[in-house]
């Protein structure tokens, strides 16, 4: 039987070796003029309208006219414009080096990318946000930690669940409905400190794109969004770099070492806490003492990452990249004997190999393997209790592209392999240890193929297209439960390890169209049906990593969704001002919750049995306002949205907010560039409260208090907000060395913003009275920081 991927996949590595030159075209490479770094999204311009945008490695191709005295025109957002005859291209030959020369203005100070100046308003894409390195570094930090994936929670269609809720949404999804990717490789859990620090060190992060809608269907099992992390893979020349951060509760530091110059660098970083010290500080000093219940805690975390970047030509790139990192958490309560310890971690591994393999033709390789998991281990005199989950997964991914004046064609190929253990767990005592049976584990292969194009219409419209095809194999071992007309379990079925039980076999597409109104402005639209063959469910009511990763098979169905979005776009003619308004309307079919508060994780109880599905739908509008040049930068972004779910088992469908559903939410970011030695920075943030189900009503039990709740969802936390103010001294700025001390507050006007709410009970059963009334928990009291960052 042939194995359409791997046809494919031999058909991709030899069109990267036999497509031979197309004739009468120009190929050429764009770099910074000052540290001779390829440019990616450089447009090129002819007659005012764009006709190529250079590639990751600066590279571009088009048909040269035969007039010589015409010209091109490169520009880049940063970057002097550049105007080059056709008559000098000509005379180099096969392959042109164009130099752009930076502003005046330090790159540091550009905030959003947003695509660059051009493509914001010519390309297709909506819901696309780009952050790059120096976005976040004059912004407030949250205890001395700047942090550029966190940035994106401050624009607009991005929420999370709140203070301390490391959950993030995109434009009404679920978390699990995010593709987040490393280096290509995908990342199950991309916080740390419960979502106040991202996994991402931005001493090591390059760039950080966002996309919201139009999914490009080289991307695929994701429904809601995009977050494509990329590590900076530049070769360098024969100097050691290094830059690092050290603040109140982390210190971070990284290098990039020559091997080779300007072919092979080693680069390497590390990060990690030191909120341990500050504990037993406060421990030392009595500042612990107002604790209700006595405890020890401790917490730390660290990631570590390290690669090679190796570029043997102009036509190829080589880099290997590894990522570590770990949460891990203790606490002792002395009064009941309890011992607790949890730990949880992603590990990553990836390979990536571009190719420029002509003027016209290109192909990127990626390879990858991702783990993530987390343990719980309880202990006391009587009893000892562990639990645990993991998913790990091994890809590749192979993409050939075709470029043409103005036209572009991608196709490939997307293929890997998951692991799930949703839940593992075992009990013992002093004398006995309790069997639970063998432990389940999900077994999920994906192969798919996609085909893009892009291509102008007219000089004023463009069309953006794909389909990917998705076979999903859901293999052994595995255990199917049958049950009776009781529901109860009547016979297992038991498949075999490696043995093709259940498969799906299922198209995605997407469209989106431009339409240019004039130079400066632009009207969008997109459609995107994707397919989900994973799942995520939440195990508890806050946000502590005890989630359950699940695949699609034999008892557990497909998640489903369409999104279409529409937007305008406009530029100010002098480049300070961007503004967009995008509205989008959503709709997704099985997406998972438990049945019940608490799942049955004590044992090792297939997770399928406590799983229900439902449908959901979202809509919303959101605007943007930026300032991108001038001593005061920054933004203004406001959504408004809702998300609403109905599953049949909770009060027979009726529809009701989900948990992330909150309509109302406002960023307003600001950056004053006072002179070269002071910067200050502010945000603020607004966002209406999370729902929850309240509890309406007690009675007594055998001498017990019993909550009875509402509808569900039916109630809301207070709303969120919060303002956060930074003051930058640079120490020094020259000669490559940067050094600057950061004064930050976090939460000025300590707002009490909760993390939970749980009823609260007071009085005496023996008087007969007893009252209960919601007690809000909140996290975080105002929290001043001072940090010192560095790079020479």
């Amino acid at each position: 039987m042939v194995n359409l991927p791997v046809v494919t996949l031999f058909i991709v590595f030899g069109l990267s070796c036999l497509v031979s030159k197309a004739e009468n075209r120009l190929t050429g490479r764009v770099f910074d003029g000052d540290t001779n770094e390829a440019l990616e999204g450089v447009v090129i311009g002819y007659n005012n309208y764009t006709v190529a945008i250079t590639d990751e490695e600066g590279l571009f191709t088009l048909q040269i006219p035969d007039n010589e005295n015409d010209s091109l025109v490169f520009s880049h957002l940063g970057y002097q414009t550049k105007t080059v005859l056709f008559s000098y291209m000509a005379a180099v030959g096969d392959t042109v080096h164009i130099d752009l020369a930076p502003l005046s203005v330090e790159m540091d100070e550009v905030l959003v990318v947003h695509s660059n100046h051009k493509r914001f308003i010519d390309d297709t894409r909506t819901g696309v946000i780009e952050l790059s390195l120096g976005d976040s570094q004059y912004l407030p930090q949250f205890i001395g930690q700047s942090d550029l994936f966190k940035t994106l929670e401050l624009m607009p269609g991005f929420q999370t669940g709140g203070e301390g809720d490391a959950a993030i949404y995109i434009r009404g999804g679920s978390f699990d409905q995010n593709l987040i990717l490393l280096n290509g490789a995908p990342v199950y859990n991309p916080s740390h400190l419960l979502g106040f620090y991202s996994v991402f060190n931005p001493d090591i992060i390059d760039n950080i794109e966002l996309i919201k809608s139009g999914i490009p269907v080289e991307y695929g099992n994701r429904l809601s969004s995009v977050i494509n992390c990329s590590v900076d893979n530049r070769v360098i020349g024969d100097s050691i770099a290094g830059k690092g951060s050290a603040g109140v509760l982390s210190t971070a530091f990284s290098s990039t070492i020559p091997i080779v110059k300007d072919e092979l660098t080693l680069y390497a970083g590390f990060r990690r806490t030191h909120i341990n010290i500050i504990l037993d500080l406060m421990d030392k000093f009595d500042l612990m003492d107002t604790r209700s219940v006595d405890f020890e805690t401790g917490y730390d975390f660290y990631d570590i990452n390290a690669g090679l970047n190796y570029q043997p030509n102009d036509r190829h790139t080589f880099s290997l990249d590894f990522y570590k990192g770990r949460d891990l958490f203790d606490m002792f309560t002395p009064d009941i004997l309890l011992d607790a310890d949890m730990s949880w971690g992603n590990e990553l591994v990836t390979f990536n190999w571009n190719h420029k393999i002509n003027r016209n033709f290109s192909a990127s390789h990626n390879l990858y393997y991702s783990s993530y998991d987390y343990e719980l281990d309880l202990r006391n005199p009587a009893y000892n209790l562990n639990l645990g989950s993991s998913v790990s997964s091994v890809g590749h991914k192979s993409k050939l592209s075709y470029f043409a004046d103005r036209f572009k064609i991608e196709a490939g190929v997307d293929n890997k392999y998951q692991k799930f253990t949703p839940n593992s767990s075992d009990v013992s005592t002093s004398t006995i240890k309790f069997d639970f049976g063998s432990v389940d584990s999900h077994n999920l292969g994906e192969y798919s193929l996609f085909l893009s194009m892009d291509g102008e219409l007219s000089t004023r419209w463009m069309l953006s297209a794909g389909v990917r095809l998705n076979r999903a194999v859901h293999y052994g071992s595995y255990r199917h439960f049958h049950y009776d007309d009781n529901n109860v379990i009547s016979d297992t079925t038991f498949y075999s390890s490696g043995e093709a039980i259940y498969s799906f076999t299922n198209p995605d597409y997407m469209a989106s169209l431009r339409y240019r109104t004039s130079g400066n402005s632009s009207l969008k639209f997109s459609f995107n049906r994707n397919h989900q063959y994973t799942h995520m469910v939440n195990a508890t009511a806050v946000s502590f990593p005890v989630d359950f990763w699940v695949s699609s098979g034999k008892d557990i169905p497909s998640q489903s969704g369409w999104q279409v979005a529409t937007g305008w776009y406009k530029l100010s003619n002098n480049n300070d001002f961007r503004f967009s308004v995008e509205g989008y309307y959503k709709e997704t079919k099985n997406h998972s919750e438990f049945d019940n508060a608490f799942m049955r994780s004590v044992d090792n109880t297939s997770v399928v049995e406590s799983l229900v599905y439902g449908k959901g739908k979202s809509w919303g509008i959101e605007f943007l306002a930026h300032k991108m040049q001038g001593r005061w930068k920054g933004w203004l972004g406001y959504t408004f949205s809702k998300s609403i779910s109905s599953i049949e088992e909770i009060e027979q469908g009726r529809w009701f907010p989900t948990s992330y559903d909150r309509p109302h939410d406002i960023s307003l970011v600001t950056i004053y560039d006072h002179n070269e030695k002071w910067k200050f920075g502010g945000t603020f943030v607004y966002s209406t409260g999370r729902p929850f189900t309240p509890s309406i009503g007690r009675y007594f039990l055998e001498n017990n208090v019993v909550s009875i709740y509402g509808a569900h969802n039916s109630d809301r936390f207070p709303d969120f907000h919060r303002f956060d103010l930074s003051a930058t001294r640079v120490l020094k700025d020259s000669n490559n060395r940067y050094s600057a001390l950061t004064l930050s507050i976090y939460n000025v006007y300590n707002r009490s913003n909760p993390f939970f709410i749980f009823p609260k009970t007071t009085g005496d059963l023996n008087d007969y009275y007893m009252e209960v009334e919601p007690y809000e928990v909140s996290i975080f009291p105002i929290l001043p920081s001072v940090s010192w960052q560095f790079r020479f």
